[in-house]
């Protein structure tokens, strides 16, 4: 649905667990993904790579 949508790029953030960043790369490759998706520590550092995004 993202990918149909027009999505550009994702991102997720963590926190300190191994099995979320996992389960969601499976998915991302499941569906094939086109978009770029990335981790992140924090909100500030993931929202700031998503506006960076809208340039």
């Amino acid at each position: 649905m993202a990918g149909d949508n027009g999505c550009r790029a994702a991102a997720r953030v963590g926190q300190g667990s191994v099995f979320g960043p996992l389960e969601l790369g499976r998915l991302q490759r499941e569906i094939k993904a086109t978009y770029p998706v990335k981790d992140f520590s924090s909100l500030a550092d993931a929202e700031a790579y998503l506006d960076g995004m809208a340039d």
